[in-house]
């Protein structure tokens, strides 16, 4: 059986190994590349970079090491050459392994087979529009296109074998946060994932990642535009935290292969405590689960919510970029059994300046427990209640508080009046 693989070849100057990169993502889709390659160098030179993403920014390269005196994006056209002789180590061999996680066109048995490389050895295992594709053989390989970009970087150092740290920015990666919160009898359990997207043209193994959480001002080339498509994937690892400058830093400990596509890795997890509670401003009546964040400093995300110790999904919500020790509150929807009218009785004007109104709520449960529900009115001006039939408190400037309780299978009434100034 032949077997041969056609690649576009990865040219580069005096290339011998790759280390393991170091990425740092950003939510708002761009990240931070740091990797280790040796090389072979003259005093001055010039290298050419292969397996750079796409979508990276060529201003934004430094290389510990060797001093830049020159960097050019190159064209495919200028990518293609063939070694010159034996000695010649510009054409890097690759396998098959190699492209794992590539979009790769095989022939085997005459015939054509288009998809991405899930795995290679006794069977080659494609996933394609139609499935995932299993071939006992194959004729050839291909790649069709040109992995990532490349650059001509010409420089000055000291001649001889020498490992170059090369850093640099790149659009098309990016994370986000998702949250599942269970709610049980006995603390509510809250996981969350992070998404790592990755669309750069590349996939990048065992790739050693942080994740900064927080609104950091993105980088603006002026001559790349880049739109990130959704994808799936899946990893399981754990997250150390760091603060970095007015952000967080999650450290992943394990390397992580970020294939094109979408990864998830889990990055908080713990049970809290937890209340349920409902607040009425007007409309329907909001049903709440609230809880203090004594686990880590969470990213901003959607929360879904789970009951039943997670036999029923009951709702979404969000959180804010939220430090230990402070209050979330999810506000998950309308209560079903809950409901609420408000009515402005009405307002009389003792003087020109002063203005009297009077409201009344009620709350109606067709529950089967009696619940609280917290009434929450806006004040206008300079306000006064000087009349109510429950207690209040005051929670902001303009802001006041009732707590009602509301029987089961029945009703209260909350009537107030207040005065005001303009």
């Amino acid at each position: 059986m032949k077997k041969t693989i056609c690649l576009i070849a990865l040219v580069t100057f005096g290339l011998s190994a790759w280390g393991a990169p170091r990425i740092v993502l950003y939510s708002q889709g761009f990240a931070f590349v740091e990797e280790t390659r040796e090389f072979v160098l003259e005093p001055h030179g010039t290298l050419v970079l292969e397996g750079l993403p796409r979508a990276w920014m060529p201003d934004s390269l430094t290389a510990e090491g060797l001093s830049l005196l020159r960097v050019r994006p190159l064209i495919a056209g200028e990518r293609l050459a063939e070694p010159a002789g034996p000695d010649d180590r510009r054409g890097i061999p690759l396998g098959p392994a190699d492209l794992r996680g590539q979009l790769v066109e095989v022939v085997s048995r005459g015939e054509r087979f288009f998809g991405r490389l899930l795995a290679v050895g006794d069977v080659v295992v494609l996933s394609t529009l139609d499935g995932v594709v299993m071939l006992p053989e194959y004729d050839h390989l291909t790649v069709p296109h040109p992995m990532g970009a490349a650059a001509e970087v010409e420089y000055r150092a000291q001649a001889g074998p020498s490992n170059i740290v090369l850093r640099y920015l790149t659009q098309g990666m990016q994370w986000n946060a998702r949250y599942a919160a269970i709610l049980g009898e006995q603390g509510l359990e809250l996981v969350c994932w992070a998404q790592l997207a990755n669309t750069t043209g590349l996939s990048f193994t065992q790739a050693r990642v942080e994740l900064v959480a927080g609104d950091v001002g993105a980088p603006r080339p002026a001559d790349i535009a880049y739109r990130t498509p959704p994808g799936l994937g899946l990893a399981m690892v754990e997250a150390d935290i760091a603060p970095a400058a007015e952000y967080h830093t999650y450290k992943l400990p394990q390397p992580v292969d970020l294939l094109e596509g979408t990864t998830h890795v889990p990055l908080v997890s713990g049970e809290l405590a937890y209340d349920r509670l409902y607040r009425f401003r007007g409309g329907p009546v909001q049903a709440i689960v609230t809880f203090e964040n004594d686990l880590a400093p969470l990213p901003a995300g959607e929360v879904r919510v789970f009951d039943e110790g997670g036999d029923l999904f009951v709702g979404a919500s969000s959180v804010r970029h939220t430090p230990v020790g402070e209050q979330v509150e999810l506000i998950l929807g309308a209560a079903f059994d809950l409901t609420g009218e408000r009515i402005h009785l009405r307002r009389e004007r003792p003087t020109a300046e002063l203005y009297r109104d009077t409201y009344r709520i009620t709350l109606r449960s067709a529950k089967d427990v009696d619940v609280v529900v917290e009434v929450l009115e806006g004040m206008r001006g300079t306000w006064e209640i000087v009349r109510a039939n429950h207690p209040f408190s005051t929670v902001a400037a303009q802001e006041v508080r009732f707590d009602l309780a509301v029987p089961g299978g029945g009703a209260v009434e909350l009537e107030y009046t207040v005065e005001w100034r303009p």
